[in-house]
């Protein structure tokens, strides 16, 4: 396991692509506004599967050429954590309370550069952090 003073980070060509695909293109910086609008107003968040893992902005900044953006997830069909005495192996599950679910946070850093001035393309690098895919996720709708 991870000490708690270390990360692991990836990088990731990022690809912003229109859904459905014929539909208009956009640019990373038009999202990054429109995010940042959404999140002053704490209103950054979506929700999938029914509402059962919800997907939150809860800090972003905007400096230079790039994008920091801290991104919690909750899922309320996570199993309760448990705790292990580590003495006398007694177990322990704290019972998640009404609305709550296993919450994750991780740090995304978005250049807002292209690759290759390729429209769409951009360097990404997210924290790992156990309970948040990097797969390509549906699009919001």
């Amino acid at each position: 396991m991870l000490s708690t003073e270390r990360r692991w980070a990836y990088y990731y060509d990022f690809h912003l692509k229109p859904f459905p695909e014929d539909a208009p293109t956009f640019e990373l910086d038009d999202v990054l506004k429109r995010l940042e609008a959404l999140f002053k107003k704490n209103e950054a968040v979506h929700n999938y599967r029914n509402g059962e893992l919800t997907v939150r902005v809860k800090d972003m900044r905007i400096i230079n050429d790039f994008a920091i953006v801290l991104i919690n997830v909750s899922d309320v069909k996570a199993t309760d954590p448990a705790f292990s005495n580590t003495v006398n192996g007694d177990v322990r599950v704290e019972q998640k309370q009404e609305d709550e679910g296993i919450g994750a946070a991780c740090h995304v850093l978005f250049s807002r550069t292209r690759i290759n001035n390729k429209p769409g393309w951009h360097l990404a690098m997210i924290e790992e952090v156990v309970g948040i895919p990097k797969s390509e996720s549906p699009p919001i709708t």
